[in-house]
């Protein structure tokens, strides 16, 4: 060995690393050499994001729930009590390395010998440390193979703890041992995305609304079943006023769901169709029958789409309604489906509002009659919550019943004689 040559390697020997280089290079070594995807495909629909830590430190950040974090000799952070860390922190696989002094050593001297290759590399060098520099780089991709051998060995050999559990993985390959390891920590941390038997697909959403019926009798026998109920449940006793859909995707995602926006949207469409939920779009009902109905539920829309819980409504309240929609329009009202109620119902108040406003107007024009009586009706009428849910709707409607049948019997009288091409206008007016 020339003098140049070991006054090189006392250099490069000399070279200091911070920890976290060491760190970078072990991930980098196991996840990029290894051709490992920052997703883990677990079966044909679900893929799952993961955080790489090495030693505590971030390595590689996702905005994902699960983690996987290698422990080398050199950590000096974590004790040895890593079932218990594992309990701690059940959405983390940790992975101790057994034996691996060698290894990290050999990684050590790498880091440093690049470090200094790239260093030199720009420098006015002369042609025999020129020779030199360059033979050093060539050993770069040899010794980055010998350390990529070297690691398959330990991490065959490496202990895997999963919430409390020193768990047997194995593989033939670093990158078939480090996603079995992954996939293991899925099936622990989310034990119910088998609620969903049957994965959908934007088209079967699509396919879903074209045949839609309202009125299902209730959510038994129908596919994903147990996730249907699981939804409907939170519906029932989690569900937050001015919860959105994007809400719902979030919640159900996460552990321990970990289920497709698609199929989400399903159960939510399911439960739509058996009236125990309706969906609220600026302040409207939002229906299948709107043509960006699916897009919306799948967009970034579904964040302004608020889910209400469907109030059960019994039959004397809506016997109720009926009887007073008849007393009020001198029409009877035959439907049954409580939404079909309430849009009509909406409906005929917003237009005998209409109506009242223009006979207010018409009355202070031409000095008529029966102002006081026209008003009086606008403010009850105004009473009605035609903004609310439809139980509101009806309990402040039926509320009403004695005022509106006395204004009632005042306002028939003024109605005749204000309405289009009554005889007593047209002689008032001359």
């Amino acid at each position: 060995m020339t003098d140049e040559e070991q006054e090189i390697n006392r250099e490069i020997k000399k070279i200091e690393l911070d920890p976290l280089e060491t760190d970078k290079k072990i991930s980098d070594l196991i996840f990029i050499n290894g051709q490992i995807s920052q997703k883990i495909r677990y079966n044909k629909m679900n893929d799952f994001a993961y955080t790489r830590k090495v030693n505590g430190n971030l390595v590689s950040y996702q905005n994902a729930e699960l983690s996987i974090e290698i422990i080398t000799s050199d950590n000096t952070i974590y004790d040895e009590d890593f079932k218990l860390m594992s309990i701690i922190n059940q959405n983390t696989v940790y992975v101790k390395l057994i034996n691996d002094e060698k290894f990290l050593e050999e990684t050590k001297n790498y880091l440093k010998l690049n470090k200094y290759v790239r260093n030199k590399i720009h420098d006015d060098l002369s042609q025999s440390l020129e020779r030199v520099v360059e033979a050093k780089k060539n050993e770069l991709p040899v010794k980055e193979r010998r350390l990529e051998s070297l690691l398959y060995e330990i991490i065959k050999n490496s202990e895997f703890y999963i919430n409390g559990q020193n768990i047997d993985i194995s593989g033939t390959s670093v990158k078939d041992i480090i996603e079995n390891a992954l996939k293991k920590l899925i099936e622990i941390n989310f034990p119910r995305m088998n609620y969903i038997e049957k994965n959908y697909t934007e088209n079967d959403l699509k396919a879903e609304i074209n045949n839609f019926k309202i009125g299902l009798e209730g959510i038994e026998n129908l596919k994903n079943q147990k996730a249907i109920e699981e939804v409907k449940s939170y519906v029932e006793y989690q569900l937050n006023e001015n919860e959105t859909v994007k809400d719902i995707i979030d919640y159900f995602s996460k552990i321990p769901y970990g289920w497709r926006k698609e199929d989400i949207i399903y159960c939510l469409i399911k439960l739509y169709q058996s009236k125990e939920i309706e969906f609220k779009f600026n302040r409207e009902k939002f229906t299948p029958e709107n043509k960006s109905f699916l897009q919306k539920l799948l967009s970034r829309d579904s964040e302004r789409i608020e889910i209400r819980k469907k109030e059960k409504i019994d039959t004397n309240t809506l016997q109720n309604v009926k009887r007073l929609y008849l007393e009020l329009f001198d029409e009877s009202l035959e439907k049954d489906d409580i939404d079909e109620i309430a849009e009509i119902l909406k409906m005929k108040i917003k237009n005998e509002i209409n109506i009242l406003n223009s006979y207010s107007k018409d009355c202070e024009r031409n000095k008529f009659p029966g102002i006081e009586t026209i008003n009086e009706g606008l403010k009850i009428l105004s009473r009605v919550s035609l903004d609310s849910n439809d139980k509101m709707l009806f309990k402040t409607f039926n509320d009403l019943e004695n005022v509106i049948i006395n204004w009632k019997e005042k306002y028939e009288r003024i109605r005749l004689f204000l309405k289009e091409g009554s005889k007593q206008k047209e002689l008032f007016i001359k």
